[in-house]
């Protein structure tokens, strides 16, 4: 499947994997331009990634159960990414439930100082161009732990409450309860794990 923002544009690709032998359907990625904006301002273009998960599982429209079951799933907190120079897991904080990362170097002392980085404007935990991943990991190379967050109506976090959430796409920006989701993720206290989970994730080698 590929998909292209013009017509055609990527018939020479397609012409080369079919006679590959190669099974190959181009499609217009329809909502291009909204999706590439800024985080605050960008439009999912659902229908693409619809369009791609059908194509995929080959039919039109999606098992309802399987549909159920994907809008239900959690992050497993037993789950341990590593790294060459880190283990991450995500978190919950607090009472409404914030989403994390915590990254730890191989080598981490428990009571070491750990750095925590905060949402920039309204892009998710990842950063722009996934910066705040590359200073979380930069920073487990040197021996010190990190907690990459979303605050409430950003990311994989809650939703901010229902008096603010009626707002334009500023409003988790600046959102005065960022600031208390700020002070809460400063607060957790969680950082005193001796042992991992057994179940990990090596992407070592990727």
């Amino acid at each position: 499947m590929i998909f292209d923002i013009r017509p055609n544009a990527s018939e020479p690709l397609r012409a080369n994997l079919a006679e590959l032998g190669v099974e190959v359907e181009c499609r217009l990625f329809h909502g291009y331009a909204e999706f590439q904006q800024e985080t605050a301002f960008s439009v999912f273009p659902e229908g693409v990634f619809k369009g791609a998960v059908d194509w995929m599982a080959g039919s039109s429209t999606l098992d309802n159960s399987a549909r159920r079951a994907s809008s239900k799933m959690q992050w497993d907190a037993n789950v341990v990414v590593e790294t060459p120079e880190a283990r991450e897991q995500p978190v919950r904080l607090g009472t409404s439930g914030l989403f994390g990362i915590l990254c730890k170097p191989r080598m981490y002392r428990e009571k070491g100082p750990v750095l925590l980085i905060t949402n920039t404007s309204a892009s998710a935990h990842v950063g722009d161009s996934r910066l705040s991943v590359r200073i979380a990991r930069e920073m487990a190379r040197n021996g010190m732990a990190s907690l990459r967050f979303d605050a409430r109506g950003v990311g994989d976090s809650p939703p901010l409450p229902d008096t603010l959430s009626a707002g334009s796409t500023f409003s988790a920006i600046y959102s005065a309860t960022t600031v208390q989701d700020v002070s809460t993720a400063a607060a957790w206290r969680c950082w005193k794990w001796s042992v991992w989970p057994r179940r990990r994730l090596d992407c070592r080698r990727t």
